[in-house]
């Protein structure tokens, strides 16, 4: 019995020390998002393509305002002309958080350097994916939600405000202003959903 009481006060005090850690807003991150990729530039098709995207990443946060780490990016529009991985560095930082401190609003700057893993890959100089390699780096805008008496946040990020040397077609899909390497990028695929465990 005595043994037993042990157990849970210890167990007790551990949970006591993890809620001060939270409170602490540090420690390391493991996330994942998801959004929507899509193409309609197929040479031989009208037909619109809709794929996904996952981008999963493993963080620390250094404090209540400040977060960096790395993450990895897949793309997949359902055609032989779109696909990549990518893996680049990020870094958040929390501008402003609500009276609760649940819901905080953030910018992530990072830099995504993507190979085209399409099965067409530079079969043909004047394909769509000649390009082959885009390069990412801007910011984007988000906001977090964290679960009350937990570790984990619900995150939405949203736009694409940078440098992209994609190919044309790729701002041509909607939602993009500017057509070079400088853009304001507002398209579905720029839409990422996800969450965040802090430990």
């Amino acid at each position: 019995m005595k043994k037993i009481i042990t157990f849970v006060l210890a167990a007790l005090f551990a949970v006591q020390g993890y809620a001060a850690d939270r409170n602490k807003e540090k420690g390391l991150t493991v996330g994942v998002g998801f959004g929507l990729s899509y193409a309609n530039h197929d040479m031989y098709s009208t037909e619109d393509h809709v794929g996904m995207i996952a981008v999963p990443k493993v963080g620390y946060r250094l404090n209540p305002r400040w977060e960096v780490g790395g993450m990895v990016k897949y793309e997949n529009a359902s055609t032989t002309f779109d696909s990549y991985i990518g893996i680049g560095p990020y870094s958040e930082y929390t501008f402003a958080t609500a009276a609760d401190g649940n819901l905080r609003f953030f910018a992530r700057a990072q830099a995504v350097f993507s190979i085209d893993t399409s099965e067409n890959y530079n079969a043909d100089i004047d394909s769509p994916d000649s390009k082959g390699c885009p390069f990412d780096i801007g910011l984007t805008p988000g906001v977090a939600y964290r679960i009350p008496g937990s570790p984990v946040d619900l995150k939405l990020t949203y736009l694409f405000i940078g440098f992209n040397n994609n190919d044309r077609w790729y701002k041509e899909l909607g939602g993009c202003l500017g057509r070079g390497n400088w853009i304001i990028d507002a398209g579905v695929r720029r839409l990422e959903i996800g969450a965040t465990v802090q430990f």
